[in-house]
């Protein structure tokens, strides 16, 4: 359905006018109709809790860890943005600059609190912080 949109579109600016405008407006209108943004949130979160080694082969490759918000000026904005994006794949940068993928998942028992779920062999340890990329 979207593809027919996009080529429906793109096909109509092309042929009804010339130039490099109709590539503009297409930039501006593609985002609505494929339901994307090219907005990024950024949040620094201290990790206070990582997976440990697990005992079974079968989840040596599931790792997670638990974080809450770096600094107190971001309490709020990340309260808000676990409720807005729980159960959505993250991104979250590492000190080294490495960027990995995740699922998070806001804890409901604890204020604040969110879980990233992700496949990477990723060193992480308590109180390293990461920066969470909500999309």
């Amino acid at each position: 359905m979207v593809n027919m949109w996009r080529k429906t579109i793109l096909s109509g600016l092309m042929t009804n006018m010339g130039g490099i405008r109709p590539l503009l407006i297409l930039l501006f209108i593609l985002p609505i109709f494929t339901g994307s943004t090219y907005a990024k949130e950024t949040v620094p979160c201290e990790i206070i809790e990582v997976s440990c080694t697990p005992k079974t082969e079968y989840a040596s490759s599931v790792h997670y860890v638990i974080i809450h918000h770096k600094d107190e000026r971001d309490r709020q904005r990340l309260s808000h943005l676990l409720k807005a994006h729980s159960g959505e794949q993250i991104f979250f940068e590492t000190d080294d600059g490495s960027r990995h993928k995740g699922i998070l998942r806001r804890l409901n028992s604890c204020f604040g609190r969110g879980i990233i779920i992700y496949l990477d062999n990723v060193r992480l340890k308590k109180k390293d912080i990461i920066n969470v990329i909500f999309r």
